[in-house]
């Protein structure tokens, strides 16, 4: 049986959109407009002063900086974000027109929020509008960069505001929250209240903040080290491993494949976070944080309340709390916790692999909640649990054929693949020596910066020389990267 590596990358963004925007990690962001941006946002801009005006001329720049990231070169993304940009403050608009919602006075305190129907009928609209702009680029598997995050951004902003949030009236700020360039291609996928500070600042700060520029900029070459230096050679090895596929390798192997996809998978998606908030920092902006060391979680719990952090608040406070949560019994939970793994699996993607993969994790989580998660979190052997539940994970979410996913976990499990038998099968340790020998350091720092510890020592110890000259050092090391093999593109764009 031949194995081929799937271009899924590729065919889900489309030919249209290959190579048209200035990925993060692309010499010319890093060489030309980056530092462009910069001159015109920091000393340009100092020219007119600290008051509204300095405001409105950072927040235009920006502005313009973000639609010529997604623009440039494909004139249809650009078209659908701004058009998605201004129905979204439009209906914000419109949903603020009608009364706030109110709680009645002579009511009991738990009696619910009364909302008004011109509301609600309003709120309808921007959803259907915003999901069936989403759905439609999902099932035609050509989906403009950034579309997945933007379209949960604008539906969170017109949720804040049905709540009760007053609607901003500048579609200047509007627009730049929902196209915000750092987050716009994978995320983190933020609330107007935690960027509202910032977006409706009134003046701007004088001088030059250059200590928070120092620690955007270190956060930033951390992010861009992982994703440069780790992630692609974590790649090359889940490369060599799927070449051979199940009939050619050992379980030993396949397991060493499967984590280094998952490291490969996490440094990603990791490192464009932590560039994405590095930039904003250096910009004046704080995004939330999308990831806290969820490899050294103990259950499948704590790693889904770790992993992706945004994402999941986005599914908890949007679907899992309205549909009742935990609150109303345990059937309420189950049928809660399925809708929001179901539409978890959707927004990765549409296919067998991710509905299968969103109802293993309900499965797990559903058992952790009911019985012994509790107990793992206390445990070491929690991490024993991760470490098998963590590759099988990825490999259901990895691996889109159906066939070669069953083989693929089969050989994990040490169970004969297709027509063999336990006579005929690989010996476990099958071009394990010619894989490790290239690799096994890979993984020992993957290993070592996926604890907690590397982050707490950063932040003590950022403004020591000798971070300063490591960080140096990883910049040049990771651009030297990139002008040899070029910048590989996040593998979260494709969701």
């Amino acid at each position: 049986m031949t194995y081929t590596i799937p271009d899924t990358l590729a065919s889900d963004i489309g030919d249209g959109l290959r190579g048209v925007v200035l990925l993060l990690t692309d010499l010319n962001f890093l060489v030309r407009f980056l530092p462009v941006l910069i001159l015109l946002y920091y000393p340009i801009g100092s020219l007119f002063g600290k008051g509204r005006w300095a405001v409105v001329y950072r927040q235009i720049l920006l502005l313009i900086g973000s639609f010529l990231i997604v623009g440039l070169g494909d004139l249809l993304s650009l078209l659908i974000l701004c058009g998605f940009c201004l129905v979204n403050y439009l209906i914000g608009l419109w949903i603020d027109h009608y009364p706030k919602p109110y709680r009645p006075m002579y009511a009991a305190p738990v009696s619910p929020i009364v909302y008004s129907s011109g509301r609600k009928a309003v709120l309808l609209i921007g959803l259907l509008i915003d999901l069936s702009l989403l759905l439609v680029f999902k099932f035609r598997k050509h989906l403009p960069l950034g579309i997945s995050y933007y379209v949960f951004t604008g539906i969170s902003y017109l949720a804040d505001v049905y709540r009760g949030k007053n609607a901003d009236r500048s579609p200047l700020r509007v627009f730049l929250y929902l196209s915000f360039f750092p987050k716009f291609l994978q995320g983190p996928i933020t609330r107007y209240s935690e960027m509202e500070r910032e977006l409706c600042a009134s003046t701007v700060e004088q001088p030059i903040p250059y200590e928070r520029i120092e620690h955007g900029l270190g956060v930033f070459i951390l992010g861009l080290s992982f994703q440069t230096l780790l992630a692609s050679r974590l790649g090359n090895l889940w490369h060599t491993v799927w070449t051979y596929g199940p009939y050619g390798i050992g379980t030993v192997t396949a397991w060493w494949g499967a984590w280094g996809y998952s490291m490969q998978l996490y440094y990603d998606f990791l490192g464009y976070t932590m560039m994405a908030l590095g930039l904003a920092e250096i910009l004046g902006f704080t995004l939330p944080d999308n990831f806290d060391a969820p490899y050294a979680s103990r259950t499948m719990t704590s790693f889904w309340r770790r992993w992706h952090i945004t994402l999941g608040k986005w599914f908890r406070d949007y679907i899992y709390i309205p549909l009742g949560g935990s609150r109303h019994g345990t059937f309420r939970m189950i049928l809660a916790l399925c809708l929001t793994w179901a539409a978890t699996a959707v927004w990765h993607g549409i296919g067998w692999n991710f509905l299968i993969w969103g109802g293993f994790l309900f499965i797990i989580l559903l058992i952790e909640k009911l019985t012994f998660g509790k107990a793992l979190e206390k445990s070491f052997f929690g991490h024993i649990y991760m470490f098998i539940l963590i590759p099988v994970m990825w490999m259901i979410f990895r691996i889109a054929d159906l066939k070669q996913l069953l083989d693929y976990l089969a050989r994990m499990f040490y169970l004969p693949v297709g027509s063999e038998t336990f006579a005929t099968m690989p010996p476990p340790l099958n071009i394990m020596s010619s894989l490790i020998g290239p690799t096994w350091w890979v993984m020992l720092l993957s290993v070592f910066f996926a604890t907690p510890y590397p982050k707490q020592w950063f932040e003590r110890f950022h403004r020591s020389w000798i971070v300063r000259l490591l960080l140096l050092a990883l910049f040049i090391l990771s651009i030297r990267q990139i002008s040899l093999n070029g910048s590989n593109p996040f593998m979260y764009l494709e969701f």
